[in-house]
């Protein structure tokens, strides 16, 4: 017969047993996505752009924008949370990277900040200039000039995309010297006028707090020194995946980015 007075016992074993198979697996899962982080591939310039065209084969800018843009977004909620920095200046290219921080901007805008968009060239295709709609419908505000530095404002760095080759042309020289002033930068995939194989240059001193980096880290993302990088979650598919040594780290559940360790 089993002794009442071993009960409580058998309950406290089976709860730390319980508890231990837990953080076990826990740190299973950890290793393993560490594992994978640590082999990733960093893309070249050359090896970026056959990337991107190989999905662009089977899936469309505004699908990618909108994966890349919602990772951007998750990532800034993640380090500068809108409790603590209320407000979001998007720096916007005419280029793939001001696509797809407009999509970011339009998320944060939803996630509760205030956001404002500088456009200092704009695009004349018809896509962004429907992406400056969506903007206004939710509030982000354009504005001609970037407001003046403040601690509790993030700063969101779409001027550039791994397309970029210097020099830099104005008006991108002054403002990124104006960028580069504040703190709470967000780089989206590569910061930019960095040489996109080898990093920073003369003419480039941006220097952000956060690097998101989209579909591969860029090669020059082993420069970044910065708080904390990120990949954002983008259509990989097997094949392009195998035809190019890519590895993806392991998202957790739905959560749209994964922070890599420091390089």
């Amino acid at each position: 017969m089993l002794n009442k007075a071993m009960l409580p016992r058998r309950c406290l074993v089976a709860v730390l047993a319980t508890l231990l198979l837990a953080l076990l697996a826990s740190r299973a899962a950890q290793d393993l996505s560490s594992s994978s982080a640590d082999v990733l591939k960093f893309l070249s310039q050359a090896e970026a752009a056959a990337v991107d065209a190989k999905l662009m084969e089977g899936f469309s800018v505004e699908s990618l924008m909108e994966l890349s843009g919602l990772a951007v977004a998750a990532a800034v909620r993640e380090e500068f949370p809108p409790g603590d920095f209320p407000r979001v200046v998007a720096v916007m290219g005419p280029g793939g990277n001001g696509g797809d921080t407009m999509v970011a901007a339009r998320h944060l805008a939803a996630m509760g900040y205030a956001v404002n968009a500088f456009y200092p060239k704009r695009s004349g295709r018809p896509l962004y200039a429907k992406l400056l709609v969506s903007l206004e419908m939710m509030g982000v505000v354009l504005v001609d000039a970037l407001p003046p530095p403040d601690p509790r404002t993030v700063v969101l760095d779409g001027v550039f995309c791994f397309s970029f080759k210097p020099p830099l042309r104005e008006p991108f020289g002054q403002v990124l010297a104006d960028v580069a002033r504040r703190a709470n930068i967000v780089s989206v995939d590569v910061p930019s006028g960095w040489d996109v194989d080898s990093g920073p240059t003369a003419e480039a001193s941006l220097r952000p707090a956060v690097l998101v980096s989209l579909t591969a880290p860029k090669l020059c993302a082993r420069a970044f020194g910065g708080a904390a990088h990120y990949l954002g979650r983008v259509f990989v598919p097997p094949g392009v995946a195998a035809a190019h040594g890519l590895t993806q780290p392991a998202f957790e559940g739905a959560r749209q980015i994964v922070r890599l360790p420091a390089s």
